[in-house]
């Protein structure tokens, strides 16, 4: 048994005001309808940046596309619908997702009847209404916003629609970015954008983050910097306790900004090289010997194996407070603005080293038969790397 078409028309009027129906149209009018049935909104056809669009018409680049004027669209018969007085009664714009007047009054699209390839319809054109246009054949149309479809839908054809003339459609079409996937991949929020693992303003080159608790950042070792880092990285360093930025060659730390690190060794009286708790250069720690302080590279010397040793053992009830006014002077990766200081030993203070590490580098004062050299430790011995000339410009 065929369906009535009361009960079709019934169906989906209620599945259009988002009802579903349960009973006959006389029996339960759509307000009556309790169960709900909202139309289906698919989410790779979701406008992502329709919070975007203007409320007066508008051309936006990548967002909204004006064709209005000149830019009016030529619409061809859809030769499927059965013609009427030899006129085809549905029009294709041949463009999807016009931009409906509930974004704003300016929106709602004007149809024009004329020759083929005018220059500006709205200028040489007739303006028709979607009401028709009065007489025998008034002509009354509507205009899908989503498929860009236009059809006379009260089976009658305006007058002046003849054979020889087309339809066109002046408005505007949303093109900004359709559905969720893009809102992953490069979303625009307010005046933010975000494209992969990039940030960035769309009104200026300034990102503000606005609070009174603080923005966390990326922390790690000394011996988790990233392989390839790009000028102003910015990171935490757990190892030394500050924050350090990549200028292009080296890291730079904050360590000037932060609290003086402290640091108290206990000598036992026989050892003379003791391990430091931070990365630090001779002249980068203040060094106080019972209440007396100690002159850098006199008084001790740091190692290459970040270690202090002092020219003369400690006894072992002797004070030693060491302050590190500088909390890094040459992070993983980076290169010294001048020179390395070398620590200067002669043979006999080289070779009682305490626990020299093989790739370890001095300064001998007589180390090649009474000369300067330099020397470098290879796991079991000192080897002298001997020293040639004077430098001079070349």
């Amino acid at each position: 048994m065929t369906i009535p078409s009361a009960q079709q028309v019934d169906l989906l009027v209620k599945k259009l005001q988002g009802v579903a129906k349960t009973d006959t149209p006389g029996n339960k009018s759509p307000s009556n309808e309790s169960i709900p049935s909202p139309s289906l909104t698919r989410g790779d056809n979701i406008w992502a940046q329709s919070d975007r669009i203007p409320a007066v018409a508008s051309a936006i680049t990548n967002l909204v596309q004006d064709y209005t004027g000149a830019n009016s669209v030529q619409s061809t018969p859809d030769v499927t619908s059965v013609p009427i007085n030899s006129v085809y009664p549905t029009w294709l714009t041949g463009k999807t997702n016009w931009i409906p007047p509930q974004f704003g009054s300016t929106y709602a699209v004007k149809v024009y009847v004329g020759s083929p390839n005018a220059v500006d319809i709205t200028a040489t054109g007739t303006l028709i209404s979607a009401s028709g246009e009065g007489g025998d054949n008034p002509g009354e149309y509507f205009f899908d916003y989503q498929a860009g479809l236009l059809n006379f839908i009260g089976e009658t054809i305006p007058n002046l629609l003849s054979t020889g003339s087309v339809i066109y459609v002046s408005g505007y079409v949303y093109t900004g970015l359709l559905g969720l996937n893009s809102l992953l991949t490069s979303p625009t929020l307010g005046n933010i954008n975000i494209t992969n693992t990039t940030i960035s303003s769309v009104t200026s080159n300034l990102v503000a983050f606005a609070g009174t608790a603080g923005v966390v950042l990326p922390a790690g070792t000394s011996s988790q910097y990233p392989l390839t880092p790009t000028i102003g990285t910015t990171r935490f360093n757990t190892t030394l306790g500050n924050l350090e930025t990549w200028n292009g060659t080296t890291w730079i730390s904050s360590a000037g900004n932060k609290t003086v690190a402290d640091q108290q060794i206990t000598p036992d009286g026989i050892t003379a090289t003791y391990s430091l708790s931070q990365t630090a250069t001779a002249q980068g720690i203040l060094v106080a010997l019972n209440g007396i302080v100690q002159t850098p590279n006199v008084g001790y010397h740091v190692l290459s194996n970040n270690s202090i040793q002092f020219s003369q053992v400690p006894s072992s009830g002797d004070l030693i407070d060491i302050r590190y006014i500088v909390g890094i002077t040459a992070g993983a990766g980076s290169t010294p603005s001048a020179a390395i200081q070398l620590i200067s030993q002669t043979v006999t203070q080289a070779q009682g080293i305490s626990s020299p590490t093989a790739g370890q580098l001095i300064f001998v004062s007589n180390g090649d038969a009474g000369k300067p050299t330099l020397a470098v430790y290879d796991g079991a011995s000192w080897k002298k790397i001997a020293l040639g000339g004077t430098i001079s410009a070349i």
